[in-house]
């Protein structure tokens, strides 16, 4: 986004930029390319309004929409306040995003008085109804004009900003704050941008569209990256893996996260980062036997990914994927512990509101019995379905033993130390699948006394008890990417002290220099009388 000439060699890269995007199914209409006639956000609109007489030719009955009727849909639109509630609107029902409550004008071969026009399908990545375009150079009525926005079925859903090699990206940040700060993402067509991509020819980074200016925070830019963890930062290789169809598609659907929070001000939409993605398709490879790990058959793993780095979305996101395709008859999310049960059921129902799936809690064991009979998520304790399986096999009923289920269980390490897990997995074993996502993942070097499983086998790591590692985002990583504070080690020997406030007074200096720690001694004082 610039409101300034560009040079020669920014509009080289442009060029380079937008040839590379066609490589991967995005068209470049020549009525969308400001270096060679004016394009507008009304340009935009006019284009979806094709896009949407396109998508909605059966319901429209042939006939497009007139002046009048897109007006309403306008209205619809113009009243979207934020990028939070256009992502809501794009996942309304059933992950497809539909304007409802359209009246039709009488008029020849109109049947229907009102009609319901779908805008985007979440599912239809590369595919279906869905076309990719990109528009070049977009001004707008303040005079600013937008780099690169990129159309799914004509909606502006990703906003690219381009820089010289010699610019920082923290530059393009600011752009984007401050176009926020004229106005150009709220109560119009451009609210429904749902990714910002800031690019030069050495260094990528992305965000989710913020809801307002006063959401911009460095934190959640973050760069795209590797299987293995490292970041891409080459403008090719950002689009040959992370803008391409279907990836580029994907994200703002698939791997967008819709957080409906207790609180207005903390609700928001998130993007995954890229090793929460590859988790998430490790996962499913394994859940159908598309992986390296064995000949086509499904099996079992663990993630690993250090505490702090958002297992939670991750998990949510993995069990969302596997409820929705076909085959598995429940995916059942499992915790350790009771506060964490309540808790992750309503972290779940919060991710869930607007995605086509039903999250159940089981406060009673006979709630599990019954919750397990229908399609969905349920999130429930170790101990709880240790106790169903106990009940059912001393009923001799083997009701659940033929069900297709996947077991995702939170803090995996913590399962390997225990029998209930075997008994657990004993009795699924037919058609079961088990997934652990776990920070600390037990090895034969941690001298763990395990579990014995029906084979009289020690099951003492967590990759005897799940199977293969299927990703890792290890701390060291984690800290690389400031996703995860790092650590400053002081040692100290404590047993050279005579007395608590002696060693206290030690860690002041160590905290703060010799120096004016008179604050940090008070601090440290009130800390002792709490």
């Amino acid at each position: 986004m610039s409101n300034t000439p560009k040079t020669a060699s920014e509009r080289q890269f442009q060029e380079d930029f937008c040839k590379r995007l066609e490589r991967y199914r995005w068209t470049a209409p020549g009525a969308l390319n400001g270096n060679k006639r004016k394009v507008t956000v009304e340009t935009l609109t006019a284009n979806w309004r094709h896009e949407l007489n396109r998508m909605n030719a059966d319901q429209l009955e042939g006939v497009p929409l007139t002046d009048a009727e897109f007006q309403q849909v306008m209205a619809r639109v113009n009243a979207i306040s934020d990028s939070y509630e256009a992502a809501k609107l794009l996942s309304m029902e059933n992950s497809t995003g539909k304007i409802d409550g359209i009246y039709r004008d009488k008029q020849e071969g109109v049947t229907r008085k009102q009609v319901t026009l779908t805008i985007f399908r979440k599912a239809e990545v590369g595919g279906g109804e869905s076309s990719y375009q990109i528009a070049r150079e977009v001004s707008t009525e303040s005079g600013n004009r937008f780099d690169i926005v990129l159309l799914i079925n004509g909606l502006p859903l990703i906003n690219i900003e381009l820089k010289r090699a010699d610019v920082s990206l923290d530059e393009a940040f600011m752009q984007f704050k401050r176009y926020y700060q004229d106005g150009e993402y709220i109560h119009n067509f451009m609210v429904f941008s749902q990714m910002m991509v800031m690019a030069s020819p050495i260094e990528t980074r992305y965000f989710a569209s913020p809801r307002s200016v006063i959401r911009f925070n460095p934190s959640f830019v973050f760069h795209w990256a590797d299987k293995k963890n490292q970041p891409v930062n080459k403008w090719e290789a950002v689009v040959d893996k992370f803008l391409m169809i279907p990836m580029a598609h994907q994200m703002v659907g698939d791997y967008l996260v819709l957080y409906e929070a207790d609180t207005p001000e903390e609700r928001c939409h998130m993007l995954m980062r890229p090793y929460q993605v590859y988790a998430l398709q490790a996962v499913e490879l394994a859940a159908f036997g598309h992986d390296e790990h064995t000949d086509g058959i499904p099996h079992g793993g663990y993630v690993w990914h250090t505490t702090g780095s958002g297992k939670t979305i991750t998990s949510f996101k993995t069990a969302l994927f596997l409820s929705t395709r076909a085959g598995f008859d429940k995916i059942i999310f499992m915790v350790d512990r009771r506060e964490l049960d309540k808790n992750t059921s309503e972290k779940f129902q919060q991710y869930a509101a607007y995605e086509p799936v039903t999250v159940d809690s089981t406060p009673h064991t006979f709630q599990l019995e019954k919750s397990l009979k229908a399609k969905g998520i349920v999130v429930t304790t170790t101990f709880k379905m240790n106790e169903l399986v106990k009940r059912l096999r001393e009923n001799g009923s083997d009701k659940f033993q033929e069900k297709k289920f996947v077991f995702i269980i939170d803090e995996a390490h913590r399962t390997t130390m225990g029998q209930m897990m075997g008994a657990i997995k004993d009795y699924f074993r037919r058609n079961s699948l088990f997934f652990g996502f776990t920070g600390t993942p037990l090895f034969d070097e941690n001298h763990v006394r395990g579990s014995v499983n029906e084979k009289s086998e020690a099951i003492r790591t967590t990759e005897a008890l799940f199977g293969p590692l299927l990703h890792a985002y290890t701390i060291d990583q984690a800290i690389a990417d400031r996703n995860v504070l790092g650590f400053h080690v002081q040692y100290v020997n404590t047993g050279e002290f005579r007395s608590y406030e002696e060693l206290r007074e030690r860690l002041v200096e160590y905290w703060l220099g010799e120096e004016d720690n008179t604050a940090a001694q008070d601090e440290l004082a009130a800390s002792g009388k709490r």
